[in-house]
């Protein structure tokens, strides 16, 4: 069965919720962190956070999240995997997009239809 959710929330929302409490740590990986907040690419986070969103939330998928890891592949593609190598998940029948301009992020997550490649 096929199963989709998205999310769609506001940039100015979501950093005044992360930089007043400091729960970054708690629902992104190390290697997310680094990527964005070096960049200082709060779209990339936020777009990040929606999908772990759909994905926990509105697909129920049973994980924290900061146990996945959403990055891109070397088209710039995202894609979900374990944040912990000794931690495998299986992320392989899901597929997200993931999108965002300088007020929105959204994300779109599809359960049931493996990755195409681009």
């Amino acid at each position: 069965m096929i199963q989709q959710a998205y999310s769609i929330i506001k940039i100015k929302d979501f950093e005044d919720s992360f930089v007043v409490t400091g729960e970054f740590e708690s629902c992104f990986s190390q290697t997310e962190l680094d990527l964005y907040l070096r960049k200082d690419a709060m779209q990339g986070l936020a777009a990040r956070w929606a999908a772990k969103d759909c994905l926990i939330n509105k697909l129920h998928f049973p994980i924290e999240f900061d146990r996945i890891e959403i990055l891109n592949d070397e088209k710039g593609k995202p894609y979900l995997q374990s944040a912990s190598k000794d931690d495998p998940i299986d992320f392989s029948n899901y597929s997200i997009s993931l999108s965002h301009t300088s007020r929105f992020a959204a994300a779109f997550v599809i359960e049931g239809v493996k990755a195409l490649p681009i």
